[in-house]
C-alpha cells in the first residue's frame, strides 16, 4: 500500500471548527432562551409563553451546540497530536530525537502567554464595566441560573493563580472568562510531556500503560493526591491519544490508520444510560474522534481534493486559540446588554443575537491572532498542524 502523505494542513480547519462549535454553545445559552426553554422543561417561571413551531424548530437545531464540552476534548486530541508529532516523524525517518527541553518550554510559553495575558486584561475590564452598570449577569440577578454562574471573580489571588495555571483546582478562572480552565490542563500537559518522550523513547507500550494506569489509579486515590496532579492525570490520556495518533501517521502506514477508524463506534456507547459517569463519557467520546480524525487521514489518501474546503478553513483555525479564550467575556456583556434592554429583561428566542455574536467574535479574534498571538509565535508551518 502507498504510504501517507504529510499534508496537515485540513487539521487547521478542524480546529477552527472545533473553536467555532464552542463559541456557539456558550452563545447558545448565553444570547438565545431556546437553550432554556429545554433546560428548564417549561418548569421555571422564566418560561414567558408557550413557544410556537418556529421556535421549537429553531430550538431543535441549535441543540447541536450543546456539548461544549466536546470541542475542549477534541483541542486536546489535536494538542497531543500537534506536540508529539515532530518527535514522532523524526523516529520514524530513524533521524536523531533528542529534545532541547528548555527551547519546547519556551516555545510554549509563547504560544499561551499572549493571548492569555490579553485575555485576563479584556476579561477585567469588560468585567469592571458590566458591575459599573449594574448587568444581571455580573450581579447574579437574572432568571436563568446557568447565566447567574459567570460572576466575575477579581481578586488578585485569582488573578496570580490564573497565571500560574491553578485554575479552576484551586481558583476560578478569572473574571467571566469561564473557558481559561482548560489553559491549566494544556500547560500541565506540556510540562509532563518531556518525562512521556523520555517513556515513549524506550517503549511506546510502556508509555501507555503509565498513562492509563495512572488515571485509573487517581481516580481511586484522589482524596489522597494533589487535587491538580488528580486532575490533571485525569484527562492525559485524551491528550495522549492525540500523540499516539501522530504515531500512527508519522509511520506513513495506511494499514494501522485503518485499524482506528473503528474506534468512531465508541461515540454510540454515550447512547447506553447506564454509562453515565463523566470520565468514562469522556474517554469514549475522545476515542471516537481519534476514530474520526483516522478516518480524515485516510480519505487524505484516496481523494485529497475532498479535504480542500477545509484546508480554506485554515484562517479559523490559526485564531482559534484566540477565539476560544476571548469570546466569552464579550457574550456575558452581550448577554447583560440583551437582558438590561428587553421589556421583560428575557433574552431573545430567534437566534440572531447568537449568530451575530459569535460573528462579532471571530472578527475579534482575528485582530487578536494578528496583533497580538501572531507576533510571537510567527506563521504557522507549512505542514499545517505541526508547532
Amino acid at each position: 500500500m502507498n504510504e501517507l502523505n504529510y499534508s496537515t494542513k485540513f487539521l487547521d480547519g478542524l480546529r477552527g471548527l472545533a473553536a467555532f462549535y464552542v463559541c456557539m454553545s456558550h452563545a447558545n445559552y448565553l444570547l438565545f432562551e431556546g437553550h432554556m426553554l429545554t433546560h428548564y422543561k417549561g418548569q421555571s417561571p422564566l418560561i414567558r409563553s408557550a413557544p410556537t413551531t418556529f421556535e421549537q424548530t429553531v430550538e431543535l437545531i441549535m441543540r447541536i451546540f450543546e456539548r461544549g464540552n466536546g470541542g475542549v476534548l477534541f483541542f486536546f486530541i489535536l494538542s497531543g497530536f500537534v506536540i508529539h508529532y515532530r518527535n514522532a516523524k523524526k523516529r520514524a525517518n530513524q533521524e536523531p530525537t533528542a529534545m532541547p527541553k528548555i527551547v519546547f518550554i519556551k516555545r510554549r510559553i509563547k504560544r499561551l502567554y499572549p493571548p492569555l495575558i490579553l485575555a485576563i486584561g479584556v476579561s477585567w475590564v469588560i468585567a469592571e464595566v458590566g458591575l459599573l452598570m449594574k448587568l444581571q449577569p455580573y450581579l447574579g440577578t437574572s432568571k436563568y441560573v446557568l447565566i447567574n454562574q459567570f460572576i466575575p471573580n477579581l481578586e488578585l489571588t485569582t488573578l496570580i493563580g490564573n497565571l500560574t495555571f491553578l485554575m479552576p483546582i484551586y481558583v476560578p478562572p478569572f473574571g467571566s472568562d469561564a473557558p481559561l480552565w482548560s489553559l491549566s490542563y494544556e500547560w500541565w500537559f506540556y510540562c509532563l510531556y518531556p518525562l512521556l518522550y523520555l517513556l515513549w523513547i524506550r517503549s511506546q507500550i510502556l508509555v501507555c500503560v503509565v498513562v492509563g494506569v495512572s488515571a485509573v489509579y487517581l481516580s481511586t486515590m484522589i482524596s489522597n493526591v494533589s487535587l491538580l496532579f488528580a486532575a490533571v492525570l485525569g484527562y492525559l490520556p485524551i491528550w495522549w491519544m492525540g500523540a499516539m495518533l501522530a504515531d500512527v501517521y508519522a509511520s506513513r502506514s495506511p494499514r494501522r490508520m485503518l485499524m482506528l477508524c473503528p474506534l468512531t463506534l465508541s461515540l454510540f456507547v454515550l447512547a447506553i444510560p447506564e454509562i453515565s459517569a463523566q470520565p468514562i463519557k469522556d474517554y469514549f467520546l475522545a476515542a471516537g474522534f481519534v476514530g474520526i480524525l483516522a478516518i480524515f487521514f485516510m480519505i487524505q489518501r484516496i481523494a485529497p481534493k475532498a479535504l480542500r474546503p477545509l484546508e480554506i478553513l485554515g484562517s479559523l483555525g490559526d485564531m482559534s486559540y484566540s477565539l476560544y479564550i476571548l469570546h466569552v467575556p464579550f457574550l456575558v456583556f452581550g448577554c447583560g446588554l440583551l437582558l438590561r434592554y428587553s421589556s421583560d429583561h428575557s433574552l431573545p428566542r430567534h437566534p440572531w443575537a447568537a449568530l451575530t455574536g459569535v460573528i462579532i467574535m471571530i472578527v475579534i479574534a482575528y485582530f487578536a491572532h494578528l496583533y497580538v498571538e501572531k507576533p510571537f509565535i510567527g506563521r504557522l508551518s507549512s505542514k499545517g498542524a505541526c508547532p
